[in-house]
């Protein structure tokens, strides 16, 4: 839910938004922002450690599809025949975007500031609740598979999904870090924002830190990944007939809803771009899930703990 810059990406899930614009996914990974968030980063012997790995499987894996291009390519990418439409994707989103704003109004908040805190993180956890729950709906109507062999929500393949969601965040490491240290100092720092949900990691207490953890390490990447991946992306390789073309589509979707915190949007095109080139390969959401998962829980250690 990075927001600000941090709350957007590691939350990069439902109902955790920041607070100005658009309710931004949930707690997620935006926290430190600017310059000195990318020194705190960059200062991290874990990152400098994960970078290192991450730069060797990340050269491996384009050796590895340079020597055979059709998985690049996904030209055998898993079916998964459904009928979504439009319909499908926007009623999950309505209702996500009318229960956040009821959160808001309900805390208080006026000038971005809620007046109960603990009223807003509760709020965050109902409204991704209900987006996911939606998304399920909307699937387990759709797919032919329903939600297991449709959707992919399957656990059957849970050590090879776990071992490629290691190795997928480790190689899509080196170019978000990358992106996120250039775009820190392309951006000025005046539209760099901190998200109210890392400072609430700081000041609240043990609870309601586990409520903001919870949000942004399981509910943000479940919610987010069934309706991003799961219905967005599936009901767009059905339209345009292309793997990649969904992918990109349903990245970009992903990455607007984090606006308006720009300097951490390319970081998260490309972590979406990985997510969606997961889920075409395997044709089930585990891997894009855990994926996601690790990518939050590293930035709230990094950004919060130190």
């Amino acid at each position: 839910m990075m927001s600000n810059a941090l709350w957007s990406i590691l939350s990069a899930a439902p109902g955790g938004g920041s607070g100005t614009s658009a309710p931004a996914s949930a707690p997620a990974g935006e926290a430190v922002t600017g310059p000195a968030g990318v020194e705190q980063w960059f200062a991290s012997p874990v990152i400098l450690a994960l970078l290192a790995v991450g730069l060797c499987v990340l050269v491996v894996w384009i050796v590895r599809r340079a020597a055979r291009p059709s998985k690049l390519l996904l030209r055998r990418a898993p079916g998964r025949p459904n009928h979504l439409t439009v319909i499908h994707v926007i009623i999950p989103l309505v209702l996500w975007l009318l229960v956040t704003d009821g959160v808001m109004r309900l805390a208080g908040k006026k000038d971005g500031v809620p007046a109960d805190p603990r009223a807003e993180l509760i709020g965050h956890l109902v409204s991704q609740a209900i987006w996911l729950a939606a998304a399920l709906i909307a699937a387990a109507r759709s797919f032919r598979g329903g939600l297991r062999r449709g959707l992919g929500l399957s656990p059957r393949r849970w050590l090879w999904d776990g071992l490629r969601a290691l190795l997928g965040y480790l190689a899509v490491l080196p170019p978000c870090l990358g992106l996120f240290l250039l775009f820190s100092h392309i951006v000025p720092l005046e539209h760099q924002h901190e998200h109210a949900m890392l400072e609430h990691l700081r000041t609240q207490s043990a609870p309601w830190k586990a409520v903001i953890v919870l949000s942004a390490v399981v509910l943000a990447p479940l919610a987010e990944e069934v309706f991003f991946r799961g219905l967005v992306q599936s009901m767009l390789r059905r339209y345009l007939r292309s793997p990649w073309a969904a992918i990109l589509i349903a990245a970009a979707a992903f990455t607007a809803i984090h606006y308006p915190y720009v300097h951490t949007m390319p970081t998260l095109f490309v972590l979406a771009v990985a997510l969606g080139y997961n889920y075409e390969r395997t044709g089930r959401l585990l891997a894009p899930i855990l994926i996601h998962a690790i990518f939050n829980a590293v930035n709230i250690l990094v950004l919060v703990v130190g």
